[in-house]
């Protein structure tokens, strides 16, 4: 029977908290059998509580922006985005058709699709107005006075959710930062553990090896392994995902990453359905979903993601 180890270094955060859990769990069962000083439980479970707070207040933040600060970008961009492209279209028209007053304005140019390069064409244009909107010394603009009133107001908008939207992730990005290095914490007590339990084992029986931490879940063979399920896919219209039944499941674990590496898997979804609502936000993103009874199964094949772009 051949035997394998979880390893947690490899492991999402959420995944880590798991097995960080099962862990001290697994330390305070050998205190009554001496393997271990008294002590040792409370101390693994700081760390771990630690590294948990950190990673729901990341989690949030993460929710945060991309549910919450990104969309509202997204929202208020078209109309800024829209109106520039009128403004270019009608502002000729007040010069017998000279375009060069679009230069004035900051958008001679094709009006760009970033968003940040769009903000400063955007703020251009917002300051040119606000030197030429007198109807006294410059009568010509009276007839899209109205139009860019309406401008200003869209603009403060774009400009409100962009500026939530750098702070979501400046807060994020720290977050995730305290993240990895409470979890630093956790690893080096967790390689320290091991290294004292496998210390007094030697000789590598299963019944030690498949009852700790590192080799529990994984079973004594691949026959015991809950498959991949299979057929994983995502409808983006209702931000549904669904996938393939799995023989022997009692339930399934979906998981989503941004698709940068390294990537950072999320929990989205534990139940006993073969599907799940979620709605990541515009972005590339990476799914996967696996079964699981009294162990975790295989990976799903994962998926790639990509939403409004």
């Amino acid at each position: 029977m051949s035997k394998k180890s979880r390893q947690p270094d490899r492991f999402g955060n959420a995944d880590f908290l798991t097995f960080y859990n099962e862990l001290v769990d697994f330390v305070a069962a050998q205190i009554t059998a001496g393997t271990y000083p008294a002590h040792l439980p409370a101390d693994l479970a700081d760390i771990r509580d630690t590294f948990k707070d950190a990673l729901a207040d990341y989690n949030a933040k993460r929710v945060f922006q991309v549910d919450e600060a990104t969309p509202a970008v997204d929202e208020t961009t078209a109309p800024v985005y829209s109106r520039i492209r009128s403004f270019k279209q009608v502002l000729p028209t007040l010069f017998g058709g000279d375009k060069t007053v679009l230069a004035e304005f900051g958008i001679s140019q094709p009006v760009p699709t970033d968003k940040d390069d769009l903000f400063i064409v955007a703020l251009n244009c917002q300051k040119h107005w606000l030197t030429v909107s007198d109807p006294i010394a410059h009568p010509e603009y009276a007839p899209v006075e109205a139009f860019f009133v309406a401008y200003l107001l869209e603009f403060e908008a774009f400009n409100t959710a962009r500026a939530a939207q750098i702070t979501a992730t400046r807060e994020t990005e720290d977050a995730q930062n305290l993240t990895l290095t409470t979890r630093e914490s956790c690893n080096v007590a967790e390689r320290l553990i091991f290294n004292w339990y496998r210390g007094l084992h030697l000789d590598p029986q299963d019944e030690w090896w498949t009852s700790s931490p590192w080799g529990a879940s994984s079973g004594g063979g691949d026959d015991e392994q809950l498959d991949a399920p299979e057929n994983l896919s995502f409808d983006i219209p209702t931000t549904t995902g669904s996938f393939d039944a799995v023989e022997g499941a009692v339930g399934y674990t979906a998981q989503l990453t941004p698709n940068v590496e390294p990537y950072d898997w999320s929990e989205i979804y534990t139940g006993q359905e073969l599907s799940f609502v979620h709605n990541p936000g515009t972005g590339s993103w990476r799914l996967r979903v696996r079964a699981y009874n009294q162990i975790v199964g295989k990976w799903s094949t994962e998926l790639e993601v990509v939403i409004g772009q």
